[in-house]
């Protein structure tokens, strides 16, 4: 269900207006109200259909990024998982307008879309090759294209690339030799540096790890675009669970998709700096408690599904707001990218029948 986040004068104004229909027509009216705020919270979660073969499960979706007026879509493997870094890897980017067309109801899905080839992949070296598990996040800055790739559960590093964009939008050329070598922290299973966004008010990168559900928190690292300063660490709020992607609207904030799958109960909530959190949970995501405190094993339960969008005010901030929560069922949501009011998100459908490929816009 979608939670949505009214303004303070709203909420006023809302409970005026039960107080007046509850005096006036009682519960009937009441029902109403309600049905026509569902309506609404309806209308702030939109599909945005893909073209046909933009839309295959074997793509596994993993980041969004923009990019002078386009939106840049990541498969984590490139649609050739078997080849690794050996093969062919492609991008694609569809144009904002076509994408604000669909969500205003002008056309039904997107149908044009560029495909861009990524190139010297094959030329990194053999430690990243022989671990290499996909890329996780994309970001970029005109021609600058950063990515991050994810390595095997037991190997302990992670790794940022830099590519350039040509003028045309059809290649990037990665840089095989300069690149940032980031040690994961603490041992969690499949975790890594899953979100990579430029900040340009700082003209900075920063990378933040997945898991960050320990006493303090977790971590992120600034990095120099140039590659060439050490990157300085930085302190993540907590959060119960998984951060799979992160993007900034100022420079300054930093808002997160904040995602939990079923299968990740065992991996995230019941490890050795964790353990049956859910009593935490309840008091951090108010709107679990219900669920929970009926089914204390509601979490465990293999359709329990749950996302929602957070933000810190400031980078270094002390803790995340919940901005809007929204539909989780069949979607493993990895990628996310501000736009307008609110922001897209996209799954990977993890080469999985069970799980479905989805772009959507989520208002806030």
């Amino acid at each position: 269900m979608k939670h949505l986040k009214f303004s303070k004068s709203y909420l006023i104004l809302l409970s005026l207006i039960v107080k007046e229909l509850k005096s006036l027509f009682g519960i009937t009216a009441l029902l109403i109200l309600v049905l026509c705020c569902s309506t609404f919270a309806q209308q702030n979660y939109k599909t945005i259909p893909l073209p046909d073969s933009l839309r295959g499960v074997n793509l596994e979706y993993s980041g969004l990024s923009w990019n002078e007026g386009r939106l840049f879509l990541l498969p984590q493997y490139g649609d050739h998982k078997e080849t690794k870094l050996e093969g062919t890897f492609n991008l694609y980017s569809i144009l904002a307008d076509s994408i604000g067309r669909v969500i205003d109801g002008k056309d039904s899905s997107l149908t044009l879309y560029k495909t861009l080839k990524v190139k010297n992949l094959e030329q990194l070296p053999d430690s990243i090759k022989a671990h290499y598990e996909g890329f996780e996040a994309i970001t970029m800055n005109k021609r600058d294209v950063y990515l991050a790739v994810e390595s095997e559960t037991e190997w302990d590093f992670f790794y940022i690339l830099k590519g350039t964009l040509n003028a045309q939008q059809t290649e990037i050329s990665i840089d095989p030799v300069n690149f940032i070598t980031l040690r994961k922290y603490p041992f969690v299973e499949n975790a890594g540096f899953e979100s990579l966004t430029y900040l340009p008010k700082k003209h900075k990168l920063i990378a933040v790890y997945e898991y960050n559900a320990m006493d303090c928190g977790g971590i992120g690292f600034l990095i120099d675009p140039a590659f060439k300063k050490r990157v300085k660490k930085v302190n993540i709020p907590f959060s119960t669970f998984r951060i799979t992607d992160t993007q900034s609207k100022s420079g300054k904030d930093l808002y997160a998709l904040n995602f939990y799958y079923n299968g990740d109960y065992k991996t995230y909530l019941d490890n050795n700096l964790i353990r049956h959190a859910e009593s935490k949970i309840k008091t951090n995501i108010p709107e679990l408690k219900a669920n929970i405190d009926a089914n204390p094993k509601y979490l465990q339960e293999k359709t329990t599904n749950y996302a929602r969008i957070m933000k810190m005010d400031k980078i270094k901030g002390a803790t995340w707001n919940q901005v809007a929560a929204f539909p989780a069922a069949k979607n493993n949501w990895e990628g996310m990218a501000l736009y307008r009011q609110g922001s897209l998100v996209i799954s990977d459908a993890n080469r999985s029948g069970r799980q479905v490929t989805t772009l959507a816009f989520i208002g806030f």
